[in-house]
């Protein structure tokens, strides 16, 4: 006798569906962010071999002085881009959606795997299965970067319609507030 039902195969297939999702999710943040990092990273690189011109290649031409306050400005603009890129910390939050990505799909497809077998052939039993799944997925879900456009999680299906009842307030140039519901905002 199996202890596998519907209700355990339900939950485990709705912690795959959302592991998938977050799975896609962070693989595109991944991608956005890798392609925003070439614009910290290509002016760095370039004013870098810049400055290495103007230290060595003009002096015959140039006042020591001239040569040294342009080398400092060049690199004082290298450490300010540097600087700004680590304050908005893209390479870390580069690497933790990329191990967010890869932990979500190798999670979906464990639960996918052992959900496709014949219930008598899962090597498993269903309760321990689900609490290893679901801890797991609880782990990644505190581990992983905060995601703003997660829409259709499948664990907490809302049957109420909340939509019309929630606004964003927003704060104007002026100083003062406007509203608008909060469907318009997820769709932004």
């Amino acid at each position: 006798m199996t202890d596998w039902s519907e209700d355990i195969d339900k939950v485990l297939d709705n912690i795959r569906i959302n592991c998938v999702l977050l799975s896609k999710l962070h693989k595109q943040r991944y991608f956005e962010l890798q392609s925003s990092l070439k614009y910290y990273r290509m002016p760095v690189i370039i004013l870098n071999g810049i400055n290495s011109i103007f230290a060595v290649g003009l002096q015959p031409y140039m006042f020591q002085g001239t040569i040294s306050l342009t080398n400092s400005l060049i690199a004082l603009t290298c450490g300010i881009i540097g600087s700004i890129e680590l304050y908005l910390g893209i390479q870390k939050r580069l690497e933790n959606d990329m191990i967010s990505q890869r932990d979500y799909y190798l999670l979906s497809i464990d639960i996918y795997k052992t959900l496709s077998l014949d219930k008598s052939n899962r090597p498993i039993p269903a309760k321990d299965f689900l609490e290893k799944s679901y801890n797991i997925y609880t782990k990644l879900i505190e581990s992983s970067s905060t995601l703003a456009k997660v829409k259709g999680d499948k664990l907490i299906p809302i049957d109420i319609p909340l939509i019309d009842e929630i606004e964003v307030i927003t704060p104007q140039a002026n100083g003062g507030f406007w509203t608008r519901p909060v469907e318009q905002s997820i769709s932004e």
